[in-house]
């Protein structure tokens, strides 16, 4: 077990790891400058929650336009081949205009969610990493691209296939929102955030503003509208209030 508590945030996150070992804190020191700017600057930091067979020089090295594979409402995501041939994902999370600090809200979300759930329809998050301003979440990387990519591309897509695809997602939300304790909302289901392999198994990802519905948040998580426009629940928009059984 890995307990880490967060200056910025104020909160303290607890992980466990099949390999506890593992779950160490790597802070880069400042004798390692760097080239690419500030944002690339050091010191970093580096929490992996597996045993990981790569640097955090070897993941910058791959930040790059030409590996953008995606971009959702929480950062930009990188494909990253690694030296040893693994390759993973590393979203970027954006900054906001206003005071040009990265998001700090939806890395705490998604570090508090992914750090300590497994579902085989979930993605996975590997580590993540920080210096003064960027945050970086590693994720094994889905090689088939999203949901929304597919049905712009294969509009013949056969309906077992699609049915395969409604249920992964289902049983993926089924877990958050009934064997999550508390409960977990994503807030933010759509094609995008609906990954798929090679064998078109869904996996749920983006989590940034998903929310832990313990009893003494509920009010305060429901009391502003968050999601994209056309996938927000209806009875949220309406009403700004929603029973659990009826949130998808």
């Amino acid at each position: 077990m890995k307990v880490f508590a967060n200056q910025q945030t104020g909160a303290t996150w607890v992980f466990v790891s099949r390999n506890h070992k593992y779950m160490i804190k790597n802070s880069l020191n400042d004798s390692n400058p760097d080239s690419r700017g500030d944002d690339f600057s050091y010191p970093w930091t580096f929490i992996p929650f597996t045993k990981l067979g790569f640097t955090i020089d070897n993941i910058l090295e791959c930040l790059k336009d030409e590996n953008v594979i995606g971009k959702g409402c929480s950062g930009v995501v990188y494909k990253a081949e690694m030296p040893n041939g693994e390759i993973i994902a590393v979203k970027k999370l954006w900054k906001t205009k206003k005071d040009e600090e990265p998001a700090i809200d939806s890395f705490a979300a998604e570090i508090q969610i992914l750090g300590h759930i497994r579902h085989r329809n979930i993605v996975k998050l590997l580590g993540y990493c920080s210096n003064r301003s960027v945050k970086l979440l590693l994720y094994n990387h889905i090689a088939n691209g999203n949901l929304q990519q597919l049905l712009q591309t294969n509009r013949n897509l056969d309906w077992e296939t699609r049915y395969k695809i409604a249920v992964g997602s289902a049983q993926g939300l089924a877990y958050l929102h009934h064997d999550c304790v508390p409960a977990i909302l994503h807030r933010d289901v759509k094609c995008n955030n609906i990954l798929l392999d090679c064998k078109y198994e869904a996996y749920l990802a983006d989590f940034g503003l998903a929310k832990l519905m313990s009893s003494t948040n509920y009010q305060h998580a429901m009391s502003r509208i968050a999601g994209s426009y056309g996938y927000i629940a209806p009875g949220k928009y309406l009403f700004s209030s929603l029973d659990l059984a009826f949130r998808s």
